[in-house]
């Protein structure tokens, strides 16, 4: 876990554009499933990484966590750029950040 870290933060460090390699993220994530089944104290590391990975949607509230249904047809409702709500609303069928 601790080379994932480091890579991690070497990226952050490195960066140019603020944003890390989203695809390497996943990879790192699904590598760290399958420890956390044998050392179940990294859940909550997990569950942190997990909740940056997907921060991106635009259903996703500040703290990272997914908006209820209701709460996320409110959210678009508010949405005056038929443009913008589009996008917003398109952007769940892809894989990965724009």
């Amino acid at each position: 876990m601790l080379p994932i870290v480091r890579r991690i933060l070497a990226e952050i460090e490195t960066v140019v554009d603020g944003k890390l390699d989203f695809k390497h993220l996943e990879r790192d994530r699904e590598f760290l499933v399958h420890i956390v089944m044998t050392y179940r104290t990294i859940n909550p590391y997990l569950k942190g990484l997990h909740h940056s990975i997907d921060s991106w949607p635009p259903n996703r509230l500040e703290d990272s966590w997914k908006m209820k249904a209701k709460t996320y047809v409110e959210f678009l409702a508010t949405i005056q750029d038929d443009e913008v709500r589009e996008r917003c609303i398109n952007s769940h069928n892809i894989g990965h950040p724009p």
